[in-house]
């Protein structure tokens, strides 16, 4: 994260965070089968989830009465947490309710705010937030098909409750995903299963198979009658259907089902999104950000932006893009066409001065070269600040190894006089093995690097952004 230096408020604001982008099968809702191999010992069983743990930390003082507790001054509601939970660096957001809802850090300040009846001698209730403090989660074994679903609640941590889905092949319904839901506003990237690790996706609801609709599913479906997912006629069901297929979302010669419709991935991205993009939503409304660089975020032309924000993403980009922009809606700013093979998107930006701000991204096994950096940055107007997720290991920027792309890195940078504004910080935190490096730079001109601080969040997660605050 970068900012311009203001002289009344020297620190940092440590808004840089990375989350993962990953997609989700599409599977159909199914009652679990209920037979299960005698002769097979049971494969799951209580294991901590490595790196993770559930943590419900999002906390709603509402108040009972009258007299909102949002309306007393902002000094005494932060004086007031802070006698309560001994800290001052909660975080804190004004919901359009009139309720404040609180970020907590541990188990422990849940229990001392939660035990409240009282807030500034204001009666109040105290509850968890309703949906910011679980998840979803998508996982698939082979191995757990003898496993009911309620034996995977009962024996996992954190997990409340597990639903199978099954697609049919032929005439037959195989078992694919296992949908968990977690006691956590973050999902873990692996757990353990007994002596299994599994990789947890991202879990994105899809469609109606009743109706073959997107937006809904089977159980909300208002159509009468169920239609056949390989002809889009309401006659018959899929297994007696010989006709033609025919899609009754983008009226192509293909089933409903196919993961090549053009709606189908629409709608997958569009869903997906939604489904990561929450706590970037909180973030922006935390921060304010005048600049937000993301990498990694699977975006596309006309993808509906978060409220307040401008979306700009690379012309002539792949459909499912690697870098954006997102400029704070009032912000002046002018998009720059780059002529470049790499994932990049830049503009000028007004600010207190008019600086270029450039969101890169640089895939880890993607070839690169000093004359495709110089090609780049050389299309950037001065003064600049580039962020981006760089993929490249250096002690330059606080990793603990050097690869071969990051000695690169540093010749091209200290070649063209570039200022490195990282701090040593570490960047990128792997939730599963909780190792820590340092992928993502933000490098500077000479003439704007000296007005800048940079921190790193202190919730580090899977998914790169770097932000500018105006």
């Amino acid at each position: 994260m970068t900012k311009p230096k203001n002289p009344s408020d020297p620190s940092p604001h440590p808004d840089m965070a990375k989350k993962p982008c990953t997609e989700a099968a599409r599977g159909a809702d199914s009652v679990a089968s209920r037979r299960k191999a005698e002769d097979l010992p049971t494969l799951m069983s209580v294991s901590p989830f490595a790196g993770w743990s559930p943590f419900k930390k999002f906390m709603v003082i509402s108040s009972k009465g009258s007299a909102k507790v949002a309306d007393r001054s902002p000094f005494k509601i932060h004086r007031e947490l802070k006698s309560i939970l001994g800290d001052e660096t909660i975080e804190v957001t004004k919901l359009g309710s009139g309720d404040l809802m609180v970020e907590l850090k541990s188990n422990d300040q849940a229990k001392k705010l939660g035990a409240i009846a009282t807030f500034l001698d204001i009666p109040v209730t105290v509850s968890y937030h309703k949906s910011l403090n679980s998840t979803k989660g998508v996982i698939r074994s082979h191995d757990l098909r003898c496993c009911l679903e309620e034996e995977m609640v009962e024996e996992l941590s954190g997990v409340t409750h597990a639903r199978r889905f099954k697609v049919r092949r032929g005439e037959d319904k195989i078992q694919t995903d296992i949908v968990l839901t977690f006691d956590s506003p973050k999902p873990p990237s692996r757990i353990r299963a007994g002596y299994l690790t599994l990789d947890v996706r991202p879990y994105v609801p899809m469609c109606c198979y009743k109706c073959q609709r997107y937006g809904h599913g089977k159980d909300r479906c208002k159509k009468p009658a169920a239609v056949c997912v390989r002809c889009g006629k309401g006659d018959h069901v899929e297994g007696d259907c010989s006709a033609d297929p025919h899609c009754v979302n983008c009226r192509g010669d293909h089933a409903a089902s196919s993961k090549t419709c053009p709606k189908f991935l629409e709608e997958q991205a569009i869903l997906r999104y939604k489904a990561e993009n929450g706590e970037l939503k909180l973030l922006l409304n935390r921060s304010q950000s005048a600049v937000v660089a993301l990498q990694e975020c699977r975006l596309w032309e006309g993808q509906v932006p978060p409220r307040g924000y401008t979306l700009l993403l690379p012309r002539g980009g792949s459909p499912w893009g690697e870098v954006a922009l997102l400029i704070r809606n009032g912000t002046r700013f002018s998009e720059i066409d780059l002529k470049t093979d790499l994932h990049a998107a830049a503009a000028t930006i007004s600010l207190e001065k008019t600086l270029t701000v450039c969101s890169l991204y640089l895939p880890p096994n993607s070839p690169l070269s000093k004359p495709s950096l110089a090609e780049l940055f050389e299309q950037l107007p001065k003064p600049f600040l580039v962020l981006g997720d760089f993929n490249a290991h250096s002690p330059a920027w606080g990793d603990s190894r050097r690869d071969g792309r990051g000695r690169m890195l540093e010749e091209f940078i200290a070649e063209n006089d570039f200022i490195i504004l990282n701090s040593g910080e570490q960047t990128f935190v792997h939730s599963a093995y909780h190792s820590t490096s340092a992928i993502d730079l933000a490098v500077a001109s000479p003439s704007i690097a000296a007005e800048c601080s940079w921190a790193a969040h202190s919730d580090l997660c899977e998914r790169p952004m770097q932000t500018v605050f105006g």
